[in-house]
């Protein structure tokens, strides 16, 4: 949503954008013929050979590192994917082939820019940010905190526990209140604050509307940052999300937000226990200097990290590449966005879980289900062929292979 939806759609009110994935059946047709191709963190070979021909065509394709796919941490699904060296080799070769290489955060620019020569730094931006004024100003005397996250922030919520625990017990006979902390997230996570000693509410994780209405209901909150290179990489998304509904931020001193953040401007940095108590003690503390730190996190997002704002710097940055050409990318300017979605692609998602639980026979029969309604989709033919192969079908396996192979072979040769 954040780095492929949201700034389609603003690059949209410029230009033409086309939204769609490697499983729409007329994927490759649609990247081979597109002005500007920018390719998501896909590791494919399929794009590696769009790229060779698109470049044959001087016709510019844009990669982008969103995540650092080098220390992809175990407890995120894509980790046993990411981990692999095939994967890994293959992010690489299309980072530095491609003819201008984005990445979604300074950290990851500065890990993977030897990668290609051309190089571009598009943060995350927001696309719905509230007027201040509707943030309902309540608590002054005693502020709500807040925290959110999924199961793959574990280890965020465990430092923040430790923290939080800390601060509550050196300030503990000093104020009658206990501090009040809400959260969203699952059970599992809301546990590890129980021995916090803070009063906690919680709420189930939802929507990212959900998320953002949750926000309205706290007034300071924090972004947890660990110290491997994978939390390094990550975007300064917390603070632009909390600064959007007039949270203050009390962020670790380390990856994106130590640029975000001017401390004590638009919110607040740590680098150990003591800076965090004595941040949270003050800010906790002083509903003026909220007010004050609220109101400049508000105005910098508002004026600088917004989507239409990111929109005219991409369209700047991309234009160049359209072979030096001043009116290049003028096909693109028959404005709207479309994100194209084929009702085969529901049933290529089924089949391939089905494949990976080992349901072999019923993950064929999608293939084939699909491929009864696009016959020249390589990827159902490629897929079908290490179904049959896994079933000891040799001959319908090299049927399958060699089909896909000359279908794709066929597209790529136009």
């Amino acid at each position: 949503m954040h780095r492929v939806i949201l700034p389609g759609q603003a690059m949209g009110k410029h230009g033409s954008v086309v939204d769609l994935q490697t499983t729409h059946p007329h994927f490759v047709e649609h990247c081979l013929q597109t002005p500007l191709l920018i390719v998501g963190m896909v590791a494919d070979p399929v794009v590696a050979d769009l790229m060779l021909s698109r470049k044959r065509r001087r016709l510019p394709t844009v990669y982008e590192i969103s995540d650092d796919f080098q220390s992809f941490p175990t407890s995120l699904p894509g980790c046993g994917f990411y981990q692999h060296p095939k994967t890994q080799a293959l992010i690489q070769a299309l980072a530095q082939q491609a003819d201008l290489l984005q990445f979604s955060s300074h950290q990851l620019h500065h890990k993977y820019q030897h990668l290609n020569k051309n190089t571009a730094v598009f943060m995350n931006q927001l696309a719905d940010i509230v007027p201040l004024n509707h943030r309902k100003e309540t608590g002054e005397a005693s502020p709500i905190l807040g925290w959110g996250g999924s199961i793959g922030h574990t280890e965020d919520a465990k430092q923040l526990a430790h923290y939080l625990k800390t601060w509550v017990k050196q300030r503990s006979g000093c104020y009658p209140v206990k501090p009040h902390l809400h959260l969203m997230a699952a059970d599992s996570l809301v546990a590890i604050f129980q021995q916090t000693g803070l009063q906690i509410t919680h709420r189930p994780p939802g929507t990212f509307d959900d998320y953002l209405d949750f926000l309205t209901r706290i007034h300071i909150g924090f972004a947890m940052v660990g110290g491997d290179d994978f939390s390094q990489g990550r975007s300064d998304g917390k603070f632009l999300e909390y600064a959007s509904r007039g949270v203050i931020c009390l962020a670790s001193r380390q990856g994106p937000y130590q640029q975000s953040i001017q401390h004590g401007q638009q919110g607040f940095l740590f680098s150990n226990q003591t800076e965090f108590n004595d941040v949270l003690e003050t800010v906790y503390t002083d509903a003026a200097l909220r007010q004050k730190v609220r109101q400049t996190a508000h105005h910098l997002i508002s004026q600088q990290r917004t989507h239409a704002i990111a929109a005219t710097q991409r369209l700047a940055t991309y234009s160049p590449l359209a072979t030096g050409q001043a009116n290049a990318l003028k096909p693109l300017l028959s404005a709207g966005f479309q994100s194209m979605i084929d009702p085969t692609e529901s049933l290529m998602l089924r089949a391939t879980q089905r494949h990976a639980q080992n349901q072999l026979e019923d993950a064929l029969q999608d293939y084939v289900l699909v491929l009864e309604k696009h016959p020249g989709y390589y990827l159902p033919w490629q897929r079908g062929a290490t179904v049959a192969k896994a079933m000891g079908s040799k001959e319908n396996a090299v049927f399958f292979e060699t089909t896909g192979q000359k279908i794709l072979q066929q597209l790529l040769a136009v």
